[in-house]
């Protein structure tokens, strides 16, 4: 191995031989010189720990020996090549060696060719064991082979985003679901595809239930690109870095249209009334202490009429039952065509009905009682080839927590209404505050 001295030394100055050792111990990786016939010339104790073998079984060992049949092309080759003298070629290749235990490995090389001493040119050659990292990189390739497998064939959603909230990736089921493909995905967010006619509620409910949370749950509803909505049963997940900075959401969910659809239904009619469509006394019960809640709360003013039709039991003695029922079912659409969107609109009991308005002070409950009423008289009710007609007396009562303390006592101002709207002839309407006067 030629060492070159500094112009300021002089060569026997140095033993080179025991210098050209001392720097190839030095070297933590394994380092091995081999000259033309390819037998070591020099090694270091690292060469020694990779191949196993002891230094003076080494010494003797033949390169050839040392690699494996199926992974030493390139360095037989670059070993037996014919370079000039002084040719410092560099080669860097994969090989695959044995050791004296017969183990086999795999090994990153850097060759270069040096001139010896006699005129001939040797390969020193630095050697990384990567078999380790192979097989974790092999292994990591199998595992990311059967995820994608699994997200790809899977028929749940799977998607990410990136730390903007927008899609990145999709598998196949949330693709179709959407009816969008991945390039029309990117660049939008969940937000965006939640269907229009739910939008506010879900993003309230979702920022209120799962605030300060790393896994959010919930059931989101999604337009898909026909305009339907599908209903997703969805769990996110932040992704964050080793600053706890967010990188993206990974988002795992289920399509559960038909069991939302059924729930609605079952608790539709859990809440409506068979004959009129309108809310039942069970839903008008806990609509209104809701409201009273949230009067109390945010000290808002909130009203409630209740109303009952005229000698309807003679109606119904005099036309029977059907003609009865179709009254109920008429004036339950007059009330909800005269009722606001905020408003309910609920059957309280045989011909009883009842409206409660949010938001709604006692002037405001008077207005729209009195258009009420007149949407009853001018309704027309067609039976057996005649036209029926009804009133109804009217009671309303707005909030005041001075003297309401509950739904209950404001339930009870408003029949007390009614009571005296019938007393002073029906087809009236008169208030709790008057009636109290």
């Amino acid at each position: 191995m030629a060492i070159h001295v500094g112009a300021r030394h002089h060569s026997d100055e140095f033993d080179l031989a025991k210098l050209a050792s001392t720097i190839l111990e030095t070297v933590q990786s394994p380092v091995v010189l081999w000259d033309a016939a390819g037998y070591p010339v020099l090694f270091n104790g690292a060469a020694i720990e990779l191949f196993g073998y002891s230094v003076d079984v080494f010494a003797e060992l033949n390169r050839s020996e040392l690699i494996h049949p199926g992974g030493g092309g390139d360095a037989m080759r670059f070993a037996t090549a014919n370079p000039a003298d002084g040719d410092a070629e560099q080669h860097r290749y994969r090989s695959v060696v044995i050791t004296q235990r017969t183990d086999v490995l795999d090994v990153d090389c850097t060759s270069v060719r040096v001139p010896l001493q006699d005129g001939s040119s040797g390969v020193l050659t630095e050697y990384r064991n990567v078999t380790a990292q192979l097989a974790a990189e092999t292994e990591l390739a199998r595992h990311e082979r059967l995820y994608r497998g699994l997200v790809a064939n899977t028929t749940g959603v799977v998607f990410t985003t990136g730390s903007d909230n927008r899609f990145v990736t999709a598998n196949k089921t949330w693709l179709e679901l959407l009816g969008l493909s991945i390039q029309e995905l990117r660049g939008k967010t969940l937000a965006e595809l939640v269907h229009p006619d739910h939008r506010a509620r879900t993003l309230a409910t979702r920022e209120e239930r799962n605030a300060g949370r790393n896994v959010n749950s919930f059931v989101l509803p999604v337009e898909t690109s026909n305009g339907g909505c599908i209903w997703l049963d969805l769990d996110l997940h932040s992704v964050l870095d080793d600053m706890g900075q967010l990188l993206g959401m990974q988002g795992f969910g289920h399509d559960v249209t038909d069991e939302h659809e059924e729930r609605e239904r079952l608790l539709e009619e859990a809440s409506t009334d068979g004959l009129t469509g309108i809310a039942n006394r069970r839903h008008f019960d806990e609509f209104l202490s809701q409201q009273v809640a949230s009067a109390i709360r945010y000290r808002t003013s909130l009203s409630l009429v209740t109303l009952d039709l005229d000698h309807f039991k003679r109606l119904n003695d005099r036309y029977g039952h059907p003609a009865g029922d179709e009254v109920l079912r008429t004036v339950a659409q007059v009330l909800q065509e005269v009722a606001r969107e905020t408003d309910l609109v609920a059957r309280h009991g045989g011909e009883e009905f009842a409206l409660v308005l949010p938001q709604t002070d006692e002037a405001g409950a008077l207005m729209a009682t009195e258009r009420c009423a007149e949407a009853i008289r001018a309704a027309e009710i067609p039976h057996d080839g005649q036209t029926l007609r009804v009133t109804a007396s009217f009671g309303v009562s707005t909030f005041n927590q001075a003297i309401h303390q509950d739904s209950d006592g404001l339930l009870e101002a408003a029949d007390r209404a009614v009571y005296a709207a019938k007393r002073a002839g029906r087809d009236a309407v008169r208030t709790a505050h008057s009636e109290a006067a």
